[in-house]
C-alpha cells in the first residue's frame, strides 16, 4: 500500500516535469534561426542583403555629416510616445517632424525603407530578430561579404574622416 501510495505520488510529478520541459523545447523554425547555415542563407538573400545596403548607406551618411543627429534624435524621442512609430515604423512618422533638421527627410525615407523591408524578412524568418545579439552579428558580418564595394567604401569614407580631423 505504501508503494502505491508514492507511486501516485511520483506520477503527477513526472506529468508536471515532462509538460515543463516539452514547453521550453523549441519549435524547428526557431531552432533553425541559430543554425549557421540558416545563417547563410539569410546573408545571401536579396531582401536581406538590401537591408544590410539600408544600414551600411545609413553609415556614410552619418561618417559624411549628412545628417544632425542631435535633432534626429530629439525628434525620435518624441515619436517613441506615438502608437504609430514606437515600434520603428519610420513611415508614420510626420514629414513636418524631419522637414526642418538637416538630413531629416533622407533620415525618415531610409528608415522607411529599412522598415518595410524588416517586416518582409521577419515574414520570410520568423523570430529573425529575437534570434540574439550574436547571432544577429554574424549575419551582418556574413552579409558584408556579399556587398564589399560598399563596405570599403564606408571603411575608406571613415579613415579619410578620421584623417581629417587628427585633433578630434
Amino acid at each position: 500500500m505504501k508503494a502505491f501510495k508514492k507511486f501516485m505520488f511520483v506520477i503527477p510529478m513526472l506529468t508536471v516535469l515532462l509538460i515543463y520541459s516539452a514547453s521550453c523545447q523549441k519549435n524547428d523554425d526557431e531552432g533553425l534561426i541559430f543554425n549557421r547555415d540558416r545563417l547563410i542563407k539569410i546573408a545571401n538573400d536579396p531582401l536581406y542583403i538590401e537591408f544590410h545596403k539600408l544600414d551600411v548607406e545609413k553609415q556614410k551618411h552619418i561618417i559624411n555629416s549628412a545628417f544632425d543627429l542631435e535633432m534626429i534624435k530629439a525628434a525620435i524621442f518624441d515619436l517613441i510616445e506615438n502608437p504609430d512609430t514606437k515600434d520603428g515604423n519610420m513611415c508614420n512618422a510626420p514629414d513636418k517632424i524631419f522637414k526642418n533638421i538637416k538630413g531629416g527627410a533622407l533620415y525618415k525615407e531610409l528608415g522607411c525603407k529599412r522598415y518595410q523591408l524588416k517586416l518582409k524578412i521577419e515574414e520570410k524568418y520568423p523570430g529573425i530578430w529575437q534570434s540574439g545579439s550574436q547571432n544577429l552579428l554574424e549575419l551582418k558580418l556574413l552579409c558584408d561579404d556579399n556587398i564589399p564595394e560598399e563596405i570599403e567604401e564606408r571603411r575608406n569614407l571613415f579613415e579619410k574622416k578620421l584623417k581629417n580631423n587628427k585633433g578630434y
